[in-house]
């Protein structure tokens, strides 16, 4: 597999590889088991985020993936479902 290069906004981004991810998203309340397990995760990836939740409107949401949509250049574009991605072994 070649990954792609950074942009360096030359040419036509309509050129570049990317992908697409589609799913479902929730609000994780407060309340929920899963708030504290994605608040301490949110918190170890981005340290100086602990002042916002504080705030009494900081809301965190949950994504889970159901398909991707790979667009490779011209004329090369796929979907994969997530069960097919978690089957790959590549995340």
């Amino acid at each position: 597999m070649r990954l792609a290069s950074a942009d360096t906004f030359d040419g036509d981004p309509q050129r570049l590889q990317r992908v697409s991810l589609t799913g479902a998203v929730s609000i994780l309340r407060p309340t929920d088991d899963r708030y504290v397990v994605a608040a301490e995760a949110y918190v170890a990836r981005f340290p100086d985020a602990l002042v916002r939740f504080e705030l009494g409107d900081f809301i965190l949401f949950r994504f889970t993936p159901e398909d991707a949509r790979y667009v490779g250049g011209f004329a090369r574009v796929a979907r994969f479902s997530w069960q097919e991605i978690l089957a790959s072994g590549l995340l």
